[in-house]
């Protein structure tokens, strides 16, 4: 499961569990409340971006009876901590996946490993 992936599946449960729209999510954590639609429709994500929403996702207060175990699972091994990099939710030309020199590098598609 790539990051983008688990992003979008985090944002479903969170959602779910709350009952509110993923809008509302991006809403508050992005500022931009289509920011997951246009996500999930091939668009980008700076890892600073997807490291605001782990790090809601990781956050006990976001959830109304603590944080999900499926949750933890999907959060499992998700350590960006990279500057820089671009996050796309296409499958275009993935070379590089960590650009040491700080440029921008798809790496939606590598998996994330525990």
């Amino acid at each position: 499961m790539t990051l983008i992936e688990r992003l979008l599946a985090l944002a479903e449960t969170w959602a779910a569990a709350n009952n509110r729209s993923t809008a509302t999510l991006a809403s508050r954590v992005a500022r931009d409340g289509k920011f997951l639609e246009r996500l999930s429709a091939g668009g980008q994500c700076t890892a600073d971006k997807a490291e605001r929403f782990f790090a809601f996702f990781r956050t006990e207060g976001n959830w109304p009876a603590g944080v999900p175990t499926i949750v933890s699972d999907l959060l499992d091994g998700v350590n960006l901590g990279v500057a820089g990099v671009m996050l796309h939710s296409s499958s275009d030309n993935v070379d590089h996946p960590l650009a040491a020199s700080g440029e921008c590098a798809d790496i939606s598609r590598q998996a994330v490993t525990a």
